[in-house]
């Protein structure tokens, strides 16, 4: 948070020989925003390490809290996209234009020497540099993530989907016969043979397991 950054250069200016109090206003802005530049990448390095574990739990097989887990990783992937919004406007926009905005006094001379300010310019362009750059990496990772997540349920639930479907196919033959014979037709002659209900599981059966044969070639002849 900025009030953490503006506490830490409070302290620096509260030490003895404090190099910003020998400094300028203007070298104190550029001291507080390189601070600010250095705080986006400790807390960067934070999400880099959350992010890492959730993946490394999403890779467990058999987990049972994985959505739970996929949505912290869309939640880190919108607060990582809020950082970007608000860092990159400044590293595009006003980070170049800082050396311009440097003070000078009445006999023209520049407050804050020119190559402090440069080199605070030149560490604050590495620190947004990077942390845009890592931001975005894990930006792209929580979308894989998340796109993995996805297709790995759309594949369960059509493996699902298959095997009843198979099921069913198996099975339709002896709805068929069941349907057949459960008719109130006046004369069926299976009806009054002594042995017709043998005679119609034996069907049943053997149509079943002509089915399941038929299923299981074609099941086979679709592997690669």
């Amino acid at each position: 948070r900025f009030e953490d950054t503006f506490g830490q250069v409070l302290v620096q200016l509260a030490q003895d020989n404090s190099v910003l109090r020998m400094g300028s206003y203007s070298q104190l802005v550029y001291r507080i925003l390189l601070n600010r530049s250095i705080d986006y990448l400790y807390v960067l390095s934070m999400y880099e390490a959350a992010i890492g574990n959730l993946e490394e739990q999403l890779a467990i097989k058999g987990g049972s809290n994985k959505a739970v887990l996929i949505n912290r990783v869309s939640t880190a992937k919108l607060e990582l996209e809020a950082m970007v919004r608000v860092v990159e406007p400044f590293f595009e926009n006003v980070l170049p234009k800082l050396p311009a905005l440097v003070s000078h006094n009445d006999d023209g001379k520049a407050i804050l020497p020119t190559r402090v300010c440069r080199h605070y310019k030149f560490d604050m362009q590495n620190n947004f540099d990077e942390f845009l750059r890592k931001a975005r990496t894990q930006i792209k990772l929580c979308d894989s993530l998340v796109a993995e997540y996805d297709r790995k349920s759309k594949d369960q639930v059509n493996s699902v989907l298959n095997y009843l479907t198979m099921v069913m196919f198996v099975i339709l033959p002896m709805q068929i016969l069941t349907g057949l014979y459960g008719m109130n037709f006046k004369h069926m002659p299976e009806l009054e043979w002594q042995y017709g209900y043998h005679y119609f599981f034996t069907l049943a059966a053997c149509v079943t397991a002509l089915t399941a044969g038929v299923v299981l070639c074609v099941y086979q002849a679709s592997l690669p």
